[in-house]
């Protein structure tokens, strides 16, 4: 069982949350939250709604069970619109770092309970967690809170409020909205939302990365870690004729920012510079692309992370190499940015016949490859 599985169900285990027949609301669940090992905990609610935005975090499992006889038991939603008036006896939450992430998630959170429903949040105490009782606070929560695993869990009842200033604070600050973000080219608006990389900002290797893309680009290709869609727009400013564009992101709300930052641009591309087609798959990378992708690109960019689980690590900047490599035709062209001192060249030499480092600078590399 995970580790954070294992913090929010504690005061299950230790009997000091009573888990009484009902409808559960699961938010950002990690991927063993299944009905066994909740079970294992007596928690055996009535239905369970998972909100997970992240693809990898969704069990192959829990992907099958949406279309089996099971979906009323248990269904997973990337995007809470998909919940608007639905109201739980529990919802469970696991916080992200992010404050005004947290904050959004805890306001939405609240809003999905029933009167006197169960609310139990936990979050590492780095991240996130050792805030949470200034938050349930703020609420006004009567509540209770234990520490276990370097984490805190926290639970309470909903109460009725007759203020609501906070919780519609936090629901204004952490969603989507516009943001106005410079780079080279000067300011342009994004949508974007907190939580994302980068989310308020051009982060430094992507604004380092399309100052090297070519001044033109056409035929099929693909942004892998696409974000909220930053080097995709520069990608279709340098669209000459025919593109087909595929954005990829294991990121639901990623995918949603990049399809809003780029469909009023693909109108003015259809009327000045050829046919533009744009494709969103909300996907997770570490297990490569559909195979109908196979030889399909003539190009790729790409800025991919380089965390997993909060550690550094170049795996899986290796997997988006591979993936690249998998997906482009033979000459197809790679343009891909990493920080200086992960090891890549090794990677990308193994698969592409030609490898050219064409900038090194504000601890960044780009490289452009070709197959």
């Amino acid at each position: 069982m995970s580790d954070m599985l294992k913090t929010i169900l504690y005061p299950f285990v230790k009997n000091n949350i009573e888990y009484k027949a009902g409808s559960l609301l699961f938010m950002n669940a990690p991927k063993d939250a299944t009905e066994n090992n909740l079970a294992d905990a007596a928690i055996r609610p009535l239905s369970l709604k998972i909100y997970q935005w992240d693809k990898s975090k969704v069990s192959p499992e829990a992907d099958i069970l949406k279309d089996t006889v099971q979906e009323d038991f248990s269904q997973i939603v990337k995007n809470m619109d998909d919940l608007e008036g639905q109201r739980f006896d529990c919802v469970f939450l696991l916080v992200p770092k992010q404050k005004h992430q947290a904050q959004y998630l805890l306001a939405q959170a609240f809003d999905h309970l029933k009167e006197d429903g169960l609310l139990v949040v936990a979050g590492g105490n780095k991240e996130g967690g050792a805030q949470l009782g200034s938050y349930f606070k703020k609420l006004g929560l009567d509540f209770q809170e234990q520490s276990k695993f370097k984490s805190r869990i926290l639970w309470a009842r909903s109460p009725v409020l007759n203020d609501r200033s906070v919780v519609n604070g936090w629901l204004k600050i952490g969603a989507a909205q516009n943001v106005t973000m410079k780079d080279q080219q000067g300011d342009k608006e994004f949508r974007s939302c907190p939580g994302l990389f980068s989310w308020n900002r051009i982060d430094v290797a992507s604004n380092l990365l399309a100052q090297y893309l070519p001044q033109e680009f056409s035929g099929k290709g693909a942004d892998l870690g696409c974000g909220y869609g930053y080097l995709s727009d520069r990608i279709l400013s340098h669209a000459q004729g025919d593109i087909s564009l595929l954005c990829v992101d294991s990121d639901a709300r990623a995918i949603e920012a990049t399809q809003a930052n780029l469909n009023a641009y693909k109108e003015a591309l259809d009327e000045n510079i050829g046919k533009v087609n744009i494709d969103y798959l909300w996907h997770d990378l570490s297990q490569g692309l559909p195979k109908i992708y196979d030889g399909k690109l003539d190009w790729v960019i790409s800025n991919p992370p380089f965390h997993i689980d909060k550690q550094v690590s170049n795996d899986l900047g290796i997997c988006f190499i591979d993936t690249a490599a998998k997906a482009l035709k033979k000459g197809g062209h790679l343009w891909l940015v990493a920080n200086a001192h992960l090891p890549y060249e090794n990677s990308l030499r193994e698969k592409f016949s030609d490898v050219k480092t064409v900038a090194q600078e504000k601890g960044f590399k780009v490289f452009i490859a070709v197959k």
